[in-house]
């Protein structure tokens, strides 16, 4: 079995007028944001990071610089929180879209263990939650294990020895099909959804996915490609002192050309082992995000 690999661009409506959307950490709406959790760092740099839930915050308001959330990720008052809130207050609601997907779901149960064991092999290097009611939505892709809940908002143990990183996208419910698609190629393992009925003739791909199709043709890899890949080795952000690619399980990519200032955040694994299972990431062409996610140090060319 084998599932395609590949990036998503997204043009953003901008302004998006409506009820679902990224929150800042204000818990006031923007168009993104992205977050760069560091990993358990012996330092006094940002809260919470000497216990692993520390991370750095942008947004489209205020695009240029990273900078350390006041409140750690086990806060109920911080963008992450605030946006899933949107949804745990819609429980139950039949009328909003909502999937979450991960490769090693939230679930406690001894079953669940064994899905999360069979899943690895069997589906996408996938993250993410999606929602949405039929006028906007959000889309917030990530590396985290066990996250987040379906109906409360915790962060997990599992998520806080390693750097992680999340892109959080606010879109007009026209985009939505778009996304389905992406998914049905990524064949993600969703752990929690609803697809309501008046929503499924505008997206088949979702339906498809929801059902629990994907896309099972072979997508062959253009090994001529122009583009050369390096492997981060050491990382450095904000006030936080250097750490090594170790200690960072982030699916973070950015283009060396300022000319072309791409930052792209996901969630697929690029490890030879896991070249068999799908995954993607959301690439964004800023370049004020391309400046602020200057943190890689050192680097190796990758020789695949």
């Amino acid at each position: 079995m084998s599932s395609f690999q590949f990036a998503i661009l997204f043009l953003l409506a901008l302004e998006v007028s409506a009820e679902f959307n990224c929150r800042n950490e204000r818990n006031e709406p923007v168009d993104w944001f992205a977050v760069y959790k560091m990993p358990i760092y012996q330092d006094t740099s940002a809260n919470g990071i000497k216990d692993g839930l520390a991370f750095y915050y942008l947004d489209s308001n205020d695009p240029t610089t990273l900078r350390p959330s006041p409140n750690n990720l086990n806060s109920s008052q911080q963008p992450i929180a605030y946006t899933l809130q949107q949804l745990y207050d819609k429980n139950g609601d039949l009328s909003v879209f909502s999937v979450m997907y991960n490769d090693e779901p939230y679930e406690e149960s001894e079953s669940a263990k064994k899905r999360k064991k069979r899943a690895t092999v069997q589906k996408g290097h996938t993250k993410g939650v999606v929602f949405s009611d039929q006028t906007s939505g959000i889309w917030l892709v990530h590396s985290v294990p066990a996250f987040p809940p379906p109906d409360h908002y915790k962060y997990p143990n599992s998520g806080t020895i390693y750097g992680q990183t999340m892109l959080c996208i606010s879109f007009d419910y026209s985009e939505l099909a778009k996304i389905g698609t992406q998914l049905y190629y990524n064949h993600p393992d969703i752990y929690h959804s609803n697809l309501p009925t008046a929503m499924i003739a505008t997206n088949p791909d979702l339906a498809l996915v929801i059902g629990g199709k994907y896309m099972k043709e072979i997508n062959h890899l253009d090994c001529q490609a122009q583009y050369a890949v390096k492997d981060a080795m050491s990382i450095h952000v904000g006030l936080t002192g250097e750490f090594s690619y170790t200690k960072d399980h982030t699916k973070m990519a950015r283009s060396s050309q300022p000319t072309k200032p791409y930052v792209c955040i996901g969630d697929i694994n690029r490890m030879t082992s896991q070249f068999s299972r799908g995954g993607g990431t959301l690439c964004l062409l800023d370049q004020n995000l391309w400046q602020a996610f200057d943190v890689i140090t050192t680097e190796n060319v990758c020789p695949v």
